[in-house]
């Protein structure tokens, strides 16, 4: 059997076939975002959550943390 030079190594949400030289890609890109200091810490994506739960009908609002 004849691997392919590009193989289909996984799935996006709607479906489309990604390569394992496009995640590649996209891994190398999110990588050095973080390096040039492009992230969410921990503490501030937890302050911002934290105010979801004021969105009237958001049902995950009374949740533990």
């Amino acid at each position: 059997m004849q691997q392919q030079e590009d193989p289909i190594v996984g799935y996006d949400i709607d479906g489309k076939p990604r390569t394992a030289i496009e995640l590649t890609a996209i891994l190398e890109a999110e990588v050095e975002a973080v390096q040039r200091g492009e992230y969410v810490t921990i503490e501030a994506f937890q302050e911002t959550s934290a105010q979801w739960g004021n969105i009237p009908g958001n049902s995950y609002s009374k949740r533990a943390s």
